[in-house]
């Protein structure tokens, strides 16, 4: 297990700001009360800020001080507009289709069908000096019944840039293990991330529509050691077939 420096910055003091001001719908907090103070403190020491999400209205209810800072957002003028449109052009499907992902998970659990959930990813993002920075997503999913039912998205937000370079697609996870809503260390930033480069050259071509002979010709290999590539891929993934490991794959957009 990595060890935690003082500098990495504990999350449950963000769900601590949550079940403070969930019932006044963040509205009308003081930025100089200590707890905030010393929040904001925390999160720029570690190179972090956060923001709320109302998935059910789709809005954005809360930003830290930190994501204006990021985004060089003037106070009011912060909202999901201003992050989509410093995502990386080449990052835009995918964290489309996250976005698409995030609120689904908001319906099913407003729905009662799920309960907290936590989904996260990276995308390269513009901060407000026009440099793009490897930006990790993290979202703690819950419902909240008061003042009115709704399903917020508390998001963490990391500047991962240096980290970890990632070989193939990009860090991804959703699941209700809420230990996953944590500081990034590179054990964590390697889920969604398994495949060898064999394993990824095969999937791409299969993506192609190529079937395991037109794959053994192409990269000067027997069928047999494609087919066995293949079979390592549905093991480590747990899918029946490549078929629908590869749609997955296209829907979150790293193929």
């Amino acid at each position: 297990m990595t060890d935690i420096t003082i500098n990495q910055f504990d999350y449950s003091r963000v769900i601590h700001f949550y079940e403070t001001f969930k019932s006044r719908a963040f509205q009308n907090i003081n930025s100089d009360e200590s707890f905030e103070l010393s929040l904001e403190e925390k999160l720029d020491s570690s190179g972090q800020f956060f923001l709320i999400n109302d998935l059910i209205q789709l809005k954005g209810v809360y930003y830290s001080k930190g994501a204006y800072s990021f985004f060089g957002a003037k106070p009011g003028q912060m909202d999901p507009s201003v992050i989509f449109n410093a995502i990386h052009p080449d990052d835009i499907k995918r964290f489309s289709n996250a976005r698409v992902k995030l609120i689904k998970l908001g319906m099913e659990i407003f729905n009662n069908k799920l309960d907290k959930m936590c989904l996260s990813s990276n995308f390269r993002v513009k901060n407000s000096t026009g440099k793009y920075v490897d930006l990790l997503f993290q979202n703690y999913v819950c419902l909240n019944e008061a003042p009115h039912k709704t399903v917020f998205a508390i998001q963490v937000n990391t500047n991962i840039t240096g980290m970890i370079k990632i070989r193939h697609g990009y860090h991804y996870y959703v699941g209700s293990d809420l230990s996953y809503y944590r500081y990034p260390d590179k054990d964590y930033l390697k889920i969604g991330n398994i495949f060898t480069d064999r394993e990824w050259e095969i999937l791409n071509l299969i993506a192609n529509g190529l079937e395991s002979d037109q794959i053994a010709e192409k990269l000067f290999l027997s069928v047999h050691t494609i087919n066995r590539h293949r079979q390592n891929i549905l093991n480590k993934t747990r899918k029946k077939t490549t078929h629908d490991l590869v749609i997955e794959l296209q829907e979150r957009g790293l193929i």
